[in-house]
């Protein structure tokens, strides 16, 4: 999961490139014994309107190779919008739940991001008690996490 709201613009490139050789690190890695072992999924987000209205959350839908998925991080939009200083993170979780994930995997999702989720108390928090009519809150969502057995870090 990727934070491309405008904070991010002095570090996007190179946070595209870490995503890069993170990927390719995993393939290469002798532990894997089958290219069918792992597949790359990304869900990039900005904010909730009225802070930014360009999009709140994309999904790449999981692929099974990095050479499929090396061409999807190279194409992502630039880092712009947002708008208070919390994101759109609980809703980016909530779309990662809705993912395919095959129900025998190891389940990881790694957040990139230089901001909390609306309702935690954020610095000029638009949202303060969290976006009203919208996804659950952080902990929620981590809860949801685990019962899926989906490994959350950031």
């Amino acid at each position: 999961m990727l934070d491309v709201t405008g904070s991010q613009g002095p570090y996007i490139a190179s946070v595209k490139e870490s995503i890069e050789n993170i990927c390719t690190d995993i393939q290469r890695s002798e532990r894997l014994s089958s290219s069918l072992v792992h597949r790359y999924g990304l869900i990039i987000f900005r904010d909730h309107p009225p802070q930014d209205t360009s999009f709140i959350t994309r999904e790449y839908s999981f692929v099974s190779s990095v050479s499929e998925f090396i061409p999807i991080i190279r194409a992502l939009p630039g880092a712009s919008g947002g708008g208070d200083t919390p994101e759109a993170v609980t809703a980016a979780l909530a779309n990662a739940l809705r993912m395919g994930w095959r129900a025998e995997a190891t389940r990881v999702i790694v957040l990139v991001a230089d901001a909390p989720p609306h309702g935690i108390g954020g610095d000029g928090d638009g949202f303060p008690d969290g976006v009203p009519g919208g996804e659950s809150s952080s902990k929620n969502a981590r809860m949801a996490m685990n019962a899926k057995a989906i490994h959350y870090r950031r």
